[in-house]
């Protein structure tokens, strides 16, 4: 969904970008995407809060992104700029080659022990005793 979103909008917000700067349209970006992650971190239950923490850092990560882009195309020409991105690239798949997901009995596992944990905290917190 997030790449189809991507794909239909990149091009009119290029344009907007171009009429009115890119401090707007990355202004509004953040805003947005703030929106998406505060409403991911109301969200009951971890999994839906672990991800709008994900979302927040992609999306600072995407407007340090442009910036640094930019500053990089000014400063050192385009061609550096891909020599940068390709280079991240390669780093990446290094990084994720060997990662698996866990499985269903460690997640599970560690589901149990983070309600375990949380009941414990509850417990400390409701005592009458400190």
């Amino acid at each position: 969904m997030a790449g189809l979103l991507l794909c239909l909008l990149q091009i009119p917000f290029a344009i907007a970008s171009d009429r009115g700067g890119r401090k707007p349209v990355m202004i509004f970006g953040l805003l947005v995407s703030a929106l998406g992650s505060g409403l991911a971190a109301g969200a009951p239950g971890l999994t839906r809060r672990a991800l709008g923490v994900s979302n927040t850092l992609q999306s600072l990560g995407l407007v340090a992104g442009v910036a640094f882009g930019g500053w990089i195309t000014q400063v050192h020409g385009v061609e550096a700029l891909f020599m940068r991105c390709g280079g991240m690239l390669l780093l990446w798949l290094l990084i994720a080659w060997p990662m698996t997901a866990p499985n269903r009995s460690e997640a599970a596992a560690l589901t149990r022990a983070l309600r375990r944990a949380k009941r414990w905290q509850a417990s400390q917190l409701n005592c009458k005793d400190i």
